[in-house]
């Protein structure tokens, strides 16, 4: 009878270690989705990097085509990143995983906002999903 009680508590105990996890992670993760615009119009393609603001996390990425719609993925390629503010810099050119055959067409974005510490664009990443659009200067 000893050992049914001892496997009954393990397996209860694994049952709250797991719901503990699931719940934390549904806290600490957020989703941003949107779009890039210049001069109030979709832009594209091009790639968005996230570097967080506090050095404790990974960073995120997004790509986008020429309808500018983006949504960013962690650094794994998960779907969303950890919440957090983050500042942000924007690429013109192919987006990830895009194969571009011959010259690459020029950038539409201007490149000041290829670096976070030149582009002046941040956002904060927050539980549940979050609509951001950016909207570019020439």
């Amino acid at each position: 009878m000893g050992n049914c009680s001892a496997a009954r508590y393990a397996a209860l105990s694994g049952a709250a270690i797991l719901l503990m996890i699931a719940g934390c992670g549904n806290s600490d993760w957020g989703y941003l989705e949107g779009t890039v615009r210049l001069n109030g119009e979709p832009v594209g393609p091009g790639t968005m990097t996230f570097e967080p603001v506090a050095g404790d996390k990974a960073g995120a990425l997004a790509s986008f085509g020429e309808d500018g719609k983006y949504s960013v993925r962690s650094a794994g390629r998960k779907e969303g990143a950890p919440i957090g503010e983050y500042r942000v810099a924007i690429i013109g050119g192919e987006s990830f995983g895009e194969e571009v055959a011959g010259p690459r067409p020029p950038s539409k974005i201007p490149a000041r906002y290829s670096q976070p510490a030149t582009s002046n664009l941040t956002v904060t990443i927050e539980p549940g999903t979050k609509t951001m659009d950016f909207d570019l200067e020439p």
